[in-house]
C-alpha cells in the first residue's frame, strides 16, 4: 500500500475492510422456502479459524474448504469495542436479507444437486474452479442459528462469510525522482544480463495478474506488456460493466509499471520483469479508491481459472475473511503464486488483533507472501510498514527512491508497501520463466523457496520481517545458477 503517516491513515493509499460493504448483492434467483432450523445441530463456529502450517492440500477444492473447517459459517461482526483493535467476534445475531454475503460452493455439487441455500445463488459468473466464492445475499432474514444450521445441511455449501467495504485515500504526491533507487539497490542492474540470457535466462512467457485499479493502457512503457483474452480486453472490470480496465484512479499503473515496464525501449523505466512477460488487469478499486473484499475474491478466482502465474495485490483490510482466506490458498493450490503488501499502518500484525488482510494467511500458505517495505538507500524498516516477524515473510525497497509509471503517460515516485510488494511479484516472474526456460518443475512453493533463500538477512530487522529477509535480486541469480546450472565440477552446463 502506498505510505501514509504512522499516526493518521489518511495520507497515504491504503484499503481498510468494515464489516458491512456498501455494494448490496441480490443475486438470489431462486427462493429458498420454508426456512425452518433443520434438527441436525452444526458445530460451533469460530472467528478466526487455525491456519495450518504447511499448505500440504490435496486439491484446490480441500484448500477452499479448510478455512471453514470449524464450521461453514465465519461471520465477523466487529463491536464498537472491538475496533480499534481491529478485531470482531462471532456471536449470535441476525443476518438480514440485505446484508452482503460471500458463500463458498463446491461448484460440481451445485451443478447436479444444490441444496437449499445452493440452489438460491446467482451462479451465473461460474468459472472452471472446483470451490468458487459467490457474492450473494439471504433471500430473507436469519439468525445465525438458522443460517449455519442450513449451511451445515447443504452439500454443495463450503462456507459462508462477510464481504466488506474497501476504500482507499489520495494517490501518492512524492516528489518526482531521476533513478529507480528500488530497483537498482535490489541488484536490478546488475543482474539485468544473467536473467535476459536467451539461452538460460529468464526468458520464457509469464502472465501475471495484477488486482488493483486498472493500468494506463496506452503508456509507452506498458502498451506492449498487456495480456489480451483475443477480443481485445486487457481484464476484467468488477467497477463497472463497460470492459474497460483503463485506470481511472493511478494506482494500478504505479504497481504494473514497478513489476513490469518495458525493458531497452528506450523510454521511461525497466520493470523487475520487463520482458517475456504479461499483465492481466483485474480491476477492483474505482476511481475514488474504493472496492469490495467481494471484489478481490472475485478477481482472485479469475486469476486462478486464467492460470496466471503470479498474482498481485497491493490492498489490505482489517478483518479476517475465510471467504477470501479460502480462494487464496485455491489459487496457490491451482499454481499461482501470490504476492501481498503488508500494509502501512506501522503496526505489529498478529492473529487476534491488527488482523491486516490478506497479508495475514501468507505465513501459513506456501506459495504467498507479504512484503514489507524498508527505505531503498539506507535498508531500514519504512516508518509507516506493518511488521511482523512471523506474518511478513520479507521486504523489498517502498520508500525513498520508487519511481513509477502515473496514468497520464509520464512517471512519479511515491512510497507504499504497495509499491514493495510488485518487486517480488516482479522476482517471482523472473524464476518461474527460468524454471519454464530451463524445463525445470516448480510449485508456488519452491518460488517462494527460491526467494527466501537468497533474501539477504538483515540482523537489525530480524523483528520486523522474518529472518530478517529482504529481496535480493544478485543473491537470487546466485541461488538459481548455484542450484540449476551448475554441474558438479563446478563449471557450467551451456548445452
Amino acid at each position: 500500500m502506498p505510505q501514509q503517516k504512522p499516526s493518521a491513515r489518511s495520507s497515504g493509499l491504503f484499503i481498510f475492510a468494515t464489516a458491512c460493504g456498501l455494494l448490496f448483492f441480490q443475486n438470489c434467483q431462486r427462493p429458498v422456502q420454508n426456512l425452518e432450523a433443520p434438527t441436525r445441530t452444526p458445530a460451533a463456529s469460530s472467528a478466526h479459524p487455525t491456519l495450518e502450517n504447511e499448505q500440504g492440500f490435496a486439491s484446490a477444492l480441500e484448500a477452499a474448504a479448510q478455512p471453514f473447517a470449524s464450521g461453514k459459517v465465519q461471520i465477523i461482526r466487529p463491536t464498537d469495542e472491538e475496533i480499534p483493535s481491529g478485531l470482531g467476534k462471532l456471536s449470535s445475531f441476525s443476518v438480514a436479507a440485505t446484508e452482503p454475503l460471500l458463500i463458498v460452493l463446491n461448484n460440481e455439487c451445485a451443478d447436479t444437486h444444490p441444496g437449499p441455500l445452493s440452489a438460491s445463488v446467482d451462479r451465473s459468473t461460474r468459472l472452471n474452479l472446483a470451490a468458487q466464492v459467490y457474492p450473494w445475499s439471504l433471500p430473507q432474514d436469519l439468525d445465525m442459528t438458522q443460517l449455519a444450521a442450513w449451511a451445515e445441511t447443504d452439500p454443495c455449501v463450503i462456507g459462508i462469510s462477510h464481504d466488506g467495504e474497501l476504500t482507499v485515500s489520495a494517490a501518492p504526491n512524492d516528489p518526482y525522482l531521476s533513478s529507480q533507487a528500488n530497483f537498482i539497490n535490489i541488484g536490478g542492474s546488475d543482474t539485468f544480463d544473467f536473467f535476459n540470457d536467451p539461452q538460460r535466462g529468464a526468458r520464457a512467457d509469464v502472465l501475471v495478474a495484477v488486482i488493483d485499479s486498472g493500468l494506463a493502457r496506452n503508456h509507452p512503457d506498458l502498451k506492449n506488456m498487456l495480456w489480451s483474452d483475443g477480443s481485445g480486453k486487457n481484464g476484467v472490470n468488477y467497477v463497472t460493466t463497460d470492459g474497460t480496465v483503463e485506470d481511472d484512479f493511478g494506482h494500478g499503473t504505479a504497481v504494473s509499471g514497478i513489476l513490469a515496464a518495458q525493458a531497452n525501449n528506450g523510454v521511461g523505466i525497466t520493470g523487475v520483469m520487463g520482458h517475456n512477460l504479461k499483465i492481466m488487469s483485474l480491476k477492483v478499486i474505482d476511481a475514488t479508491g474504493q472496492s469490495t473484499v467481494g471484489q478481490m475474491t472475485m478477481a482472485i478466482q479469475e486469476a486462478s481459472s486464467r492460470g496466471v502465474d503470479v498474482i498481485n495485490i497491493s490492498m489490505e483490510g482489517p478483518y479476517p475473511n475465510s471467504a477470501l482466506q479460502s480462494a487464496l490458498q485455491a489459487a496457490v493450490t491451482n499454481g499461482a503464486f501470490i504476492a501481498v503488501a503488508s500494509g502501512n499502518g506501522n503496526v505489529l500484525i498478529s492473529n487476534t488483533e491488527n488482523t491486516i488482510i490478506p497479508a495475514l494467511y501468507s505465513s501459513a500458505i506456501s506459495g504467498m507472501m507479504s512484503v514489507g517495505s524498508i527505505d531503498a538507500y539506507s535498508g531500514t524498516r519504512s516508518s509507516f510498514s506493518n511488521y511482523s516477524s512471523t506474518y511478513v515473510e520479507i521486504a523489498a525497497p517502498g520508500s525513498n527512491g520508487v519511481y513509477f509509471p502515473e496514468r497520464s503517460g509520464s512517471y512519479k515516485s511515491g512510497s507504499g508497501t504497495s509499491y514493495a510488494a510488485p518487486l517480488v511479484s516482479g522476482a517471482a516472474a523472473l524464476v518461474i520463466s527460468f524454471f519454464k526456460k530451463n524445463n525445470i518443475s516448480y510449485t508456488p512453493a519452491n518460488i517462494e523457496t527460491a526467494l527466501t533463500a537468497s533474501a539477504f538477512k538483515r540482523q537489525n530487522l530480524s523483528s520486523d520481517f522474518k529472518n530478517g529477509n529482504t529481496l535480493d535480486l544478485r543473491s537470487l541469480a546466485q541461488y538459481l545458477r548455484r542450484q540449476y546450472l551448475t554441474t558438479v565440477d563446478g563449471g557450467f552446463d551451456e548445452n
